[in-house]
């Protein structure tokens, strides 16, 4: 967990999630809007309720609703590394501890973020409410969609207002919602923390946008003592298989019905022939966006009695590295570009610029390790970078 209130928010990380709480006075009605980022996926977060014990905190539990359901969906989706954007200040306090629990509420939603922060890194970003920030503007008019106060206008000009107020309610009514907003009452009772948003009576929408063929896999740094020393264990890929000969951690493809940790141990038992029960995970790392677009989730684990076995029909040998002498190795680092190929039958036509347009190229970082095994490079050169910036 790490604070970074000092996080620009117009320049976002990988995975992220904007939400915020709303209150209809009149109606009674609370409620969280927001969105969770992930790579090119994108979930929509947003519900309301009208139970008369939680609507005592009037926007207060939608703001603690609506950071549960963005971590709980991060979770779901097996994110390591989440930056949660909030505008409410409970929200990081009540979950570091900085604030005193005193209500059920509040105290669920603490025994909530300490169960999570245990299974995964949140790092939170306080962010200004109503100061322009687009993430921010979208959530809050999601929370206020979810309860009400206002609705989608469509067809509007560039001057006008994007939000316009529901029939039935007053100046007065708006004006007193917003008052209400402003003010963090902790005043409720609820059910466990740990049930989703749905035992409070939320009506969920979430929108979950992949691109066709993309593949998410996950992979395991394994750590190995030998001979009183700290290693990590490297295996080099059988030559008979897809990029046959280079050296990989152990992992692959995430199945329908699997979590990215469920795959990371169940590709390293198989691959290296041992037992579940001699990998102990330590720690979620990093999600990086894998070649073909997939993410790419890794973990860092300790293996114990390992007998240096391996399955010939995917692994041609593993190997040991010391972890101080990673720590000393200096990569070669280089740069590259992926980009958008297009077929024959794209209409160019439609596009401005035709077929002079210019698709954004995306440049990323190539990390060689030049070892007595052979050189370590790609995604397992980045993960092993990453992973040794953040070694103590």
């Amino acid at each position: 967990m790490d604070n970074l209130s000092q996080l620009d928010p117009t320049n976002l990380p990988e995975n992220y999630a904007f939400t915020d709480g709303s209150y209809n006075i009149k109606s009674k009605v609370y409620g969280f809007g927001g969105f969770l980022v992930c790579g090119d996926q994108r979930f929509v977060l947003q519900g309301n309720g009208r139970d008369p014990e939680m609507a005592k905190s009037r926007n207060v539990s939608g703001e603690v609703l609506g950071a549960m359901e963005a971590v709980r969906k991060a979770l779901e989706i097996g994110i390591c590394d989440l930056v949660l954007y909030y505008d409410y200040t409970g929200i990081e306090y009540w979950a570091t501890g900085r604030w005193k629990t005193n209500k059920t509420l509040t105290k669920e939603y603490a025994a909530f973020m300490k169960d999570a922060m245990q299974r995964m890194r949140i790092r939170f970003c306080h962010v200004k409410a109503h100061t322009g920030i687009p993430g921010n503007e979208e959530a809050d008019r999601l929370a206020k969609e979810a309860t009400g106060l206002v609705e989608k206008r469509t067809g509007m000009d560039e001057t006008a207002s994007d939000e316009i107020v529901l029939d039935g309610l007053s100046e007065e009514d708006i004006a007193a919602s917003r008052k209400a907003e402003a003010s963090p009452i902790d005043d409720a009772k609820t059910n466990p923390a740990t049930d989703t948003a749905d035992h409070y009576g939320f009506t969920r929408s979430m929108e979950r946008i992949r691109r066709p063929g993309n593949i998410d896999s996950a992979v395991l740094i394994p750590v190995v003592e030998r001979d009183g020393e700290r290693c990590i264990l490297f295996e080099v890929r059988n030559r008979h298989i897809p990029q046959g000969g280079e050296i990989c951690f152990p992992g692959g493809r995430i199945e329908a019905d699997e979590t990215p940790l469920q795959t990371a141990v169940r590709e390293t038992a198989e691959e290296l022939m041992i037992s579940t029960t001699q990998i102990q995970v330590i720690n979620p790392l990093f999600e990086l966006a894998g070649p073909g677009g997939g993410s790419v989730y890794s973990y860092l684990g300790t293996l114990s009695d390992y007998a240096d076995s391996w399955r010939e029909s995917e692994v041609e040998r593993t190997f040991l590295l010391p972890l101080k002498q990673l720590r000393e190795m200096i990569p070669r680092q280089c740069e590259g570009e992926m980009q958008t190929v297009v077929g024959e039958d794209f209409p160019f036509e439609w596009i401005p610029g035709g077929k002079n347009y210019l698709f954004r190229k995306i440049r990323r970082p190539f990390y060689f390790y030049e070892t007595a095994y052979g050189v370590i490079w790609g995604l397992t050169g980045e993960l092993l970078y990453r992973f040794l910036k953040i070694c103590d």
